[in-house]
């Protein structure tokens, strides 16, 4: 019933997943950087790693049918996709606005 929901949430998060992967190879390529950067990435992938469990158990969720538990899951997926999200694509942005010169 839900498959397209299911879709959406997996594709979302491969695409978090694959910022943050991208931001870590550009990070250490770096020779000099903000130590915070270090930090956020590791907790934005902790975050990725709670959004992921949230995604399985929504799986779990769709195919017996349990759909009070399916909304509410899906409510804590959306919820953390919104606090990561931002944070992920400035990061994103912030390392690779500054790409030229980490080939330097």
């Amino acid at each position: 019933m839900n498959d397209d929901r299911i879709s959406q949430v997996f594709g979302n998060l491969q695409e978090l997943e694959k910022r943050v992967e991208h931001c870590k190879k550009i990070l250490s390529r770096k020779r000099k950087y903000e130590p915070n950067l270090t930090l956020m990435l590791r907790q934005q992938e902790q975050i990725l790693v709670k959004m992921r469990r949230t995604a399985n158990k929504l799986q779990l969720e769709n195919a017996s049918e349990d759909w009070q538990n399916f909304y509410r899951s899906l409510n804590v997926f959306n919820g953390l996709r919104a606090i990561v999200q931002p944070e992920i694509l400035q990061t994103f942005s912030e390392l690779s606005i500054n790409k030229a010169e980490v080939r330097a």
